[in-house]
């Protein structure tokens, strides 16, 4: 009798495997992997320098002088800017380092989940999710510097803390790459987050969790020990947010926590539809229903609430406490409510509940800080960059650990990066079009 139910079972799970080859997201995966691929690489290359690109750092030379002008007028992240001379000046040369340090984020990610066999194919489309077209608002190489290049020296930076381990050398590249990432605010409090979970967590590279903390402690100190974020946010406060200077402690963590959902679930939702996506289809199971949701929910955002938020009617508002909507504020906060309370009914381990709550509340506090900066407007999408890659990883967390179909697996990844990858082909091709017809 057990003779009879193993082939059964065995030959359940082949009809089960033959379906899910036979889905057309799977069945043409690595097509819709490599026209997203070429369409973000369209967009990095396409891209030309700008702003203050062209305005400011292709003026300047990196020596001493000038790393100390900034320093004590202007800003911490002198390990970033002291490379943005030399790339605004070259942009080939930025360029093909932008494109091959993008062309290794899906490796990592490829590394990080060898356990679980996903596809060289799904970790492309999984980086095509995130928002490469956002990252240009403050000059192409300011913005790829200071933001994407943190996020991806900080994915590598993870590899090695849980899964890879490196040598002597390769501990001098991880140094380095760090340095680089705790020169930026927001990476250097999640990095000092994922230090002190590895020291605890079981098959981690301790030495490496112990260096990163070190180096993440130092890097805050001398982030907020800086004269010139002092004299920046009085002139910043002057400029973009008259009336900052005013402002109580619950009135900066009430413009922290508005601004986030403002940028996060409703001016950029993407990512945060994606990891909503993935845990509403983990716990139903139902992926027409999930997808439905999903158009549902971009409905709302971009025809019901637009109406009272509009485009850009609230930003470089010192009203902007007073003014937000409560109806379309209640709307916004409901959705990352109801994604916790989606993750605390799924079927799995309290301790894969308790991971993907805390990637969505780092995901909230990280952006949130910027409710201490009279930039939360002047900034645009920049700092919700981080925010974004990891609701994109909680997502993909969710999809492995939620015993969900593997087909449907490949339906969400696929859909949400092709969406991202179009959007960089467009800003590219309106950037060609700038080039070429202004």
């Amino acid at each position: 009798m057990s003779m009879c139910y193993m082939e059964r079972d065995k030959l359940i799970n082949k009809n089960k495997l033959r379906a899910d080859n036979n889905c057309f997201f799977v069945k043409h995966n690595k097509f819709f992997a490599i026209t997203a691929l070429l369409f973000i690489l369209f967009f990095l290359v396409a891209t030309p320098i700008s702003g203050d690109d062209v305005n400011y750092f292709a003026l300047q030379s990196t020596n001493f002088e000038w790393l100390s002008l900034r320093y004590n007028t202007w800003s911490s992240r002198i390990v970033i800017e002291s490379i943005l001379p030399f790339m605004a000046k070259h942009e080939y040369i930025f360029k093909l380092i932008t494109i091959l340090l993008f062309l290794s984020a899906p490796i990592a990610l490829y590394i990080t989940t060898q356990k679980y066999k996903l596809s060289a194919s799904l970790c492309i489309l999984l980086i095509a999710i995130f928002p490469f077209y956002k990252l240009t608002s403050a000059g192409y190489a300011a913005t790829m510097t200071n933001y994407f290049y943190p996020i991806l020296f900080g994915l590598w930076v993870f590899v090695y803390l849980f899964i890879k381990k490196a040598n002597i050398f390769g501990y001098l590249i991880l140094m380095i790459l760090t340095t680089y990432v705790v020169n930026h605010e927001q990476t250097a409090i999640l990095l000092l987050v994922v230090s002190l979970i590895a020291l605890f967590y079981k098959d981690s590279d301790k030495k490496l969790a112990t260096l990163c903390l070190i180096l993440s402690i130092v890097g805050l100190f001398f982030i907020f020990t800086c004269p010139g974020n002092t004299v920046r946010l009085l002139a910043e406060s002057n400029t973009w947010l008259p009336g900052y200077e005013n402002y109580k402690l619950l009135d900066k963590i009430n413009l922290g926590i508005t601004s986030s959902l403002y940028f996060l679930n409703y001016r950029g939702p993407v990512a945060f539809l994606f990891c909503f996506a993935s845990v509403f289809y983990a716990f139903t199971k139902k992926i027409n229903l999930t997808l439905a949701l999903v158009i549902a929910i971009t409905v709302l955002l971009n025809v019901v609430l637009k109406k009272f938020i509009g485009p850009n009617y609230l930003e470089h508002d010192f009203q902007w406490l007073y003014n937000f909507p409560i109806h379309s504020f209640l709307v916004l906060i409901a959705m990352p409510i109801a994604l916790v309370i989606f993750v605390l009914f799924m079927k799995i381990s309290n301790y894969d509940k308790f991971v993907i709550i805390m990637i969505i509340a780092c995901a909230y506090a990280i952006r949130c800080t910027m409710g201490f900066s009279p930039t939360v407007f002047a900034s645009i999408e920049r700092p919700s960059m981080f925010s974004h890659l990891l609701f994109i990883l909680c997502g993909l967390y969710v999809l492995l650990k939620g015993n969900v179909e593997k087909k449907n697996i490949y339906v969400l990844i696929t859909l949400f990066g092709m969406y991202g990858a179009a959007n960089s082909l467009f800003r590219g091709l309106r950037s060609v079009h700038h080039t070429i017809f202004m």
